[in-house]
């Protein structure tokens, strides 16, 4: 089991391997009841979690530090797609296209085993929400 600083090291190296900006990391041990995802220790437990006006709106754990790590970056990678989608964006497409692509890539940079992990929840989503191309670039019939 790791220490919470040991876990904030090891985060923040990963962060810088990827430029993950500062606003999309999470707090250790300290909520900011902002909807920020925070990190704790506890009972050889991780918890990750996170209060938005004292409403829980993440409340998960695990003993395997992988799977932490993995939360924290699926939601770091998450933030960084949308922005790298916004930038990019193509409107004559699904706005998913790009952002879930650069999320995979992000995280596939930091594991490969986490990128094909984020690449089966967007497919699992696409069964549901498949992409509407038509939505963003009608036909002209």
């Amino acid at each position: 089991m790791r220490s919470l600083l040991e876990i904030r090291q090891i985060i923040e190296k990963l962060a810088r391997q990827i430029d993950a900006p500062a606003s999309v990391m999470p707090t250790y041990d300290n909520f900011r009841n902002d909807g920020t995802p925070n990190v704790e220790v506890s009972n050889s437990v991780y918890y990750y979690r996170a209060l938005d006006r004292d409403t829980e709106t993440i409340n998960r754990h695990t003993t395997d530090l992988n799977i932490l790590l993995y939360w924290v970056f699926s939601g770091i990678t998450f933030s960084m797609a949308c922005e790298y989608e916004l930038a990019n964006r193509n409107p004559s497409q699904d706005f998913r296209r790009i952002m879930f692509e650069h999320q995979v890539e992000l995280l596939t940079l930091l594991s490969p085993e986490w990128g094909e992990r984020e690449a089966q929840e967007h497919a699992q989503i696409l069964e549901h929400s498949p992409f509407n191309d038509e939505k963003y670039h009608p036909s002209k019939e």
